[in-house]
């Protein structure tokens, strides 16, 4: 299991003793993963063995690894499993039997399809946080549709657009959704805080229905 160094004193962060399980790949979920560890929770970061996240080969690189991965990694631990192989889903229920939260952003079925979807994964930890990402939610009608953050945020408004007349399909970004993803972080923490006592298993946020 390797690791990415981390600035972060976990004996005064206020995720200290959670235990996260980052089965995500690319940039919304990962991220989040991310502000989980800045606040001192422990990040398993699952991935493709023989390549890895997709982020690793972004831009520039240092050693093999891109820069850009090297900021979105922070903090985590990494360990390889193919989770479309028997053996990479075993990997995944073993991690998740005393985890707190899975981050996962995959199309909507995936999970269910490699038999580690929610029913099977709160079997095995009914107090496990499930966090999915992805373009369109799970239910819905676009929810089997593919979908990134910049398209998201252009369907959702959630970008300010500059067009000028010479160039209409010019856009110009000058802020957008991805800018409010800690509090993603911050609102996994009031679940796991307000659940707390004892195995802290978010047991509140099942309750009202956010996983």
């Amino acid at each position: 299991m390797t690791s990415t160094t981390a600035k972060t004193d976990t004996r005064l962060a206020p995720f200290a003793g959670v235990k996260v399980i980052d089965i995500s790949n690319f940039l919304a979920a990962p991220m989040s993963a991310m502000f989980l560890a800045d606040f001192g929770a422990d990040v398993i970061k699952v991935e493709r063995p023989g390549h890895g996240d997709e982020v690793r080969y972004w831009g520039r690189n240092k050693g093999g690894v891109g820069l850009y991965y090297k900021i979105r990694g922070r903090g985590k631990r990494s360990v390889t499993a193919d989770m479309r192989t028997p053996f990479g889903v075993e990997v995944v229920k073993r991690l998740v039997k005393d985890a707190d939260i899975l981050v996962e952003n995959y199309r909507v079925g995936t999970l269910e399809k490699w038999g580690i979807g929610p029913e099977v994964l709160h079997a095995i930890n009914p107090g496990l946080v499930i966090v999915r990402i992805t373009g369109f939610g799970q239910t819905g009608p676009y929810r089997e549709r593919p979908g990134f953050g910049t398209l998201a945020e252009d369907a959702g408004k959630g970008k300010k657009k500059a067009c000028t007349t010479d160039d209409p399909e010019h856009v110009e970004t000058a802020q957008d959704i991805d800018g409010h993803q800690p509090f993603r972080g911050s609102h996994i923490g009031r679940e796991i805080g307000g659940s707390r006592g004892g195995n802290h298993r978010g047991k509140d946020a099942r309750r009202r229905g956010l996983i």
